[in-house]
């Protein structure tokens, strides 16, 4: 994905935690980061330079595409 691309997705969620509840990431590990909302502002972070990629971010960020697997139905965009 194109950082243009990602940047344009990043500055569509509101952050307004309605998506929390439809995440099956979020209701198994129960942290903001795990959350949509959290990492959406870790994507966003790091697209502004503040954060590495590292591994513990990979993690966070590929985490709920895995559980998410065969589950897209609770989400109403690209998983």
């Amino acid at each position: 994905m194109e950082t243009q691309e990602t940047r344009s997705m990043v500055d569509r969620c509101n952050k307004c935690g309605l998506c929390i509840s439809a995440c099956p990431t979020y209701q198994q590990i129960l942290t903001e980061a795990a959350s949509p909302r959290g990492r959406v502002q870790q994507i966003k972070n790091y697209l502004e330079g503040n954060v590495e990629l590292t591994k513990r971010f990979k993690e966070i960020i590929l985490t709920d595409r895995e559980t998410a697997q065969g589950q897209s139905e609770a989400f109403p965009g690209p998983v």
